[in-house]
């Protein structure tokens, strides 16, 4: 069964817009080097915060919503993180210069 879930998780990937899905990867990978100089240089709160805020932009681009939607699909559950968590770097249990 979870080879079938697979499978069809990897047929409906297969349509996504592979030049959206490389352009993300490429603005993801700049954002993250960003991040990790901020907590090079032990600004952690500006670092969490624009980790927060990319995330949250990540989530509304098409591609990602179609790659959450083949996730669906196939049944299997996403497990969402709670943004509100990761906003507030006093309480955040998980840090992004932790990670």
């Amino acid at each position: 069964a979870l080879i079938q879930q697979v499978q069809k998780i990897e047929a409906c990937l297969v349509k996504l817009d592979q030049s959206e899905v490389a352009r993300l990867r490429a603005a993801a990978d700049v954002k993250a080097t960003e991040i990790r100089a901020l907590c090079a240089q032990g600004e952690r709160a500006a670092a969490q915060s624009q980790a927060v805020a990319y995330g949250k932009l990540l989530l509304e681009e098409p591609v990602v919503i179609e790659a959450k939607a083949c996730l669906g699909v196939s049944g299997l559950a996403i497990p969402q993180t709670t943004w509100a968590q990761l906003e507030d770097s006093e309480t955040a249990q998980t840090h992004v210069c932790d990670l």
